[in-house]
């Protein structure tokens, strides 16, 4: 199942729908491609905390087969009658058919077929450190490690949202307006290019403050490395540490606004286009405050 298109984990009456999507637009970054879908609503997951996710289902093996026809009795008694967890995965299937036609060389041409297909898998009682497990519909029972029910029966959404501070392409910035103790600058960005004897061209970001060039291309970057310390969703910041506003040349968030405000004696609260709930490392926010003053008073 190596192209999956969305999964769902079922847990008595709570379900978690998770989908893969490529258009851009459906988050402020396209890096992000796993969503979780609520009633259409699509909320934009880790892709690292999904994928470990997933792997817990794609990565499967059986430990053994307790059953190869069970019964009704059999499967009550395993808890498959009304399985724990229901995890169903959507996927597309790859395979290569021939067209009936043959090339110059007479060879026969094939061509990909895709072919949409569904796994489900059915989780019921714990027996020691395995659970009972089989395919949805099967007489075959077999027991998988307990750990997999475990992961599964306690995923939330709320549990696979972003832990980046920032996820920001570069070449879509126009320009950036940065709030330092009540006070707005607005850089504008320039590309400068450079080609090599070779003809290799390489392009470096400028940012103009006033018609005067500000070396903040490295303090912008590590904007993206700041350390994710905690988290507490719709929390209310005190005072504003620092406020970015980036412009964009895009069709979607054309301005993404990051926020940090003070929280605690360690770590800052992180708003992201009004949205509070990462927990920032404060020293590392503060660094970044210092360096942002000192490139931008020097102008």
């Amino acid at each position: 199942m190596t192209d999956v298109s969305a999964f769902q984990i079922q847990t008595g009456s709570t379900t978690l729908a998770i989908d893969y999507r490529d258009e851009d637009g459906l988050a402020y970054s396209d890096q992000y491609h796993w969503f979780w879908d609520q009633d259409g609503t699509l909320t934009a997951l880790d892709t690292s905390l999904t994928s470990s996710l997933l792997g817990t289902i794609t990565g499967l093996s059986w430990n053994s087969c307790v059953a190869y026809a069970a019964t009704q009795d059999q499967l009550s008694q395993w808890g498959l009658d009304e399985p724990a967890v229901t995890v169903t995965v959507s996927y597309v299937e790859s395979s290569q058919v021939e067209t009936n036609e043959t090339d110059e060389d007479g060879q026969p041409i094939y061509e990909t077929q895709e072919t949409p297909k569904t796994f489900t898998l059915e989780l019921g009682d714990y027996d020691g450190d395995t659970c009972y497990a089989r395919l949805a519909g099967s007489s075959m029972v077999y027991q998988v490690d307990g750990t997999v029910r475990d992961t599964l029966a306690a995923a939330k959404g709320n549990d696979l949202l972003p832990q980046d501070v920032l996820l920001m392409d570069w070449t879509e910035v126009t320009g950036v307006d940065i709030t330092l103790d009540g006070t707005s600058y607005h850089l504008e960005k320039t590309v400068q290019e450079e080609t090599d004897e070779d003809g290799n061209t390489t392009e470096t970001y400028l940012y103009q403050l006033n018609g005067q060039t500000v070396d903040i291309a490295d303090a912008l970057d590590s904007v993206q490395e700041l350390s994710v310390v905690g988290s507490d969703a719709g929390a209310q910041g005190s005072k504003e540490e620092l406020s970015l506003t980036f412009h964009r040349d895009t069709d979607y968030y054309p301005t993404v606004t990051l926020t940090f405000y003070a929280y605690d004696s360690s770590s800052c609260l992180e708003s992201l286009n009004g949205e509070t709930r990462l927990l920032v490392d404060r020293d590392g926010v503060l660094e970044l405050v210092e360096t942002l003053q000192d490139l931008l008073t020097e102008n």
